[in-house]
């Protein structure tokens, strides 16, 4: 997704996704319901994204979801989406088994482009695991975005330069 982004001098957001207490559910309800709740998150992800949209197993029970040609405004609003997607319905562990609540967490990161260096696809995913745990630490259920990294001097628009600011005060 980088590369295609970058080929077309486009943005893209990543979601970074955690379930929250997840140890919980594998704790006091065993391993099976554990993968019932993680394919559950999974299937209520990928059915709320667009077809363009990725979405992977990050690792655990955390989910990466790419979103290209997005903006902060828009990834945070699919992010949102997604967590009341989340929440919004007990997952089913089978049968004589009270279905378990569920919810996420959110990091949110996107850029103004695809680049190299610290705001390429680790950097990206590496904000977005910032936010989660901001979000995480704010008390879980809920999304965080990391801050939106300014576009460096290469990528400005032709014409458009920096200039600086003098102060009054005498140096």
């Amino acid at each position: 997704m980088d590369e295609a982004a970058r080929a077309a001098n486009k943005g893209y957001a990543v979601l970074l996704a955690d379930i929250d207490d997840f140890k919980q559910v594998n704790d006091c309800h065993g391993h099976q319901a554990g993968d019932a709740v993680l394919a559950e998150v999974a299937q209520r992800l990928a059915e709320n994204v667009r077809a363009a949209d990725l979405v992977s197993r990050f690792g655990g029970e955390e989910f990466l979801v790419t979103l290209p040609d997005t903006g902060p405004e828009a990834a945070a609003g699919v992010a949102e989406r997604l967590r009341r997607a989340i929440r919004a319905t007990p997952v089913s562990i089978g049968p004589g088994s009270a279905p378990i609540a569920v919810t996420i967490s959110v990091g949110v990161a996107t850029g103004p482009g695809a680049q190299a260096g610290p705001d390429g696809p680790r950097g990206r995913i590496d904000a977005a695991d910032g936010a989660l745990y901001a979000a995480k630490r704010a008390g879980r259920d809920r999304v965080e975005r990391a801050p939106v990294p300014c576009r460096a001097q290469s990528e400005r628009p032709e014409g458009a330069s920096i200039t600086p600011i003098r102060s009054s005060r005498s140096a």
